[in-house]
């Protein structure tokens, strides 16, 4: 479970990602995969974005934007985790803000978007709700 925590964490996107989370844009068919994950974000006046997170890949990695491009995660604002495991009590968490730091290949106008998704695990029935912001860069959209 603290897998999928990190994992979504470092998307969100996300989201988050995230998460939690990211794949590179040559996984363009990751969609389907056992690890992805579609999450919805909005990015204000950017719009909203839909993006193919891998739970599998680095913190900060290039996340598939499903309209074309990619979303270069910069930083994660503060996120609200709640694990419901079947039949069990909800148990939420708060993730501190983090950033990437050196950001120098990641150039381009910053976005902030707010996400807001659920991961149901298929086999035990959990479900991981992550409610958080990313800033990041969309590119090639």
């Amino acid at each position: 479970m603290r897998r999928v925590f990190g994992s979504i964490v470092l998307v969100s996107v996300l989201a988050v990602a995230s998460w939690a989370l990211a794949t590179s844009t040559a996984d363009a068919d990751v969609g389907s995969g056992p690890n992805a994950q579609t999450v919805h974000a909005n990015c204000g006046s950017a719009g909203p974005v839909d993006v193919v997170i891998n739970f599998q890949a680095a913190p900060f990695a290039a996340a598939h934007a499903v309209a074309g491009g990619t979303f270069v995660p910069l930083a994660f604002g503060e996120q609200t985790i709640t694990f419901t495991p079947p039949g069990g009590s909800p148990q939420t968490h708060t993730e501190p803000a983090i950033s990437k730091g050196q950001s120098s290949h990641a150039s381009g106008d910053t976005v902030n978007c707010s996400f807001d998704f659920t991961v149901t695990d298929r086999k035990s029935g959990a479900t991981v709700r992550i409610v958080g912001t990313v800033t990041g860069v969309i590119h090639g959209q």
